[in-house]
């Protein structure tokens, strides 16, 4: 059957990300197809707007910067096409992540078949606690362990979609109010069934943000967030939630007795791995 399909996303105005990407592929013999990313700094007012139309929404503890908007809003762009090929799977990639020498080894279509029904297989991933190194094993390749992860992890720097989990993915995108992350892993649809594998098969390559996380792209002012801090409180507890429901989803109630701790092992370049999780938001 071959490898699937690879989508890399990556701004017009950043060629030498996209060039990075394209030579590690390349050396790696898995062709791609390039997504134009939206470009937040050439999106008017109106434009952010219909693209995300509760921008001011109290249940962020920040509002989202035009990056953020524009980052979530060239995935769900990617699923997109990944929907209308009709491809049984398929790899959505951004434009910063490290590839490990097995990556075409996750891409084998036969192989990906034979795992049991997903929607999210995810290559890559963000440690942000312990609680994140939980998983249950179901499967190995390349020296590699195949995992349901008690908490999908944060990064949507590559991950695979099945047929079916791309039309969740855009159902759970129909109308964006948070970043990829959030919307598609952290607080995720409870039907949706997420596997990962550990250690992760693509890292970072140390590039600097394009999606500009700071308050300076989306001000707000000094009271909001004393004013969010309630409603914002109740939106962890919903994650939550819907983390261990989508657990429970797809290996049963009797899955929590499975848990076992499977290290994500995430390297990074520049960082260490304790630094980088102190610097994402709360869970």
């Amino acid at each position: 059957m071959g490898p699937i399909p690879v989508f890399v996303i990556s701004l017009e105005r950043t060629p030498e990300r996209l060039a990075t990407m394209a030579r590690q592929l390349d050396a790696l013999r898995v062709p791609f197809m390039w997504i134009k990313a939206i470009d937040g700094r050439q999106l008017s007012e109106p434009e952010l707007r219909r693209i995300m139309p509760r921008p001011n929404n109290l249940l962020l503890r920040y509002p989202l910067t035009a990056g953020q908007i524009a980052s979530t809003a060239s995935h769900r762009l990617s699923i997109e096409r990944i929907s209308e090929s009709g491809a049984d799977f398929a790899c959505v990639m951004e434009d910063d992540g490290q590839l490990d020498s097995t990556f075409p080894d996750f891409l084998d279509r036969d192989w990906l078949a034979s795992l049991p029904p997903f929607d999210i297989l995810k290559l890559a991933s963000d440690w942000a606690g312990r609680r994140d190194d939980l998983a249950v094993p179901i499967a190995s390749r390349s020296a590699r362990q195949v995992c349901v992860p008690l908490h999908p992890s944060y990064s949507a720097r590559c991950y695979v979609l099945s047929r079916k989990g791309a039309g969740n993915a855009l159902r759970r995108l129909r109308v964006i109010d948070d970043t990829t992350d959030f919307m598609i892993f952290r607080r995720p649809m409870t039907s949706m069934r997420f596997l990962d594998v550990r250690p992760i098969v693509v890292g970072l390559t140390g590039a600097e943000t394009t999606q500009r996380n700071s308050g300076r792209d989306a001000p707000a002012p000094w009271w909001r967030p004393m004013l969010s801090w309630a409603p914002h409180r109740l939106v962890l507890m919903d994650r939550k939630v819907r983390r261990y429901l989508a657990f429970a989803r797809t290996l049963g109630a009797g899955g929590f007795r499975r848990l076992e701790v499977v290290p994500l092992e995430v390297r990074r370049s520049g960082a260490a791995t304790s630094q980088a999780a102190r610097s994402l938001p709360a869970a």
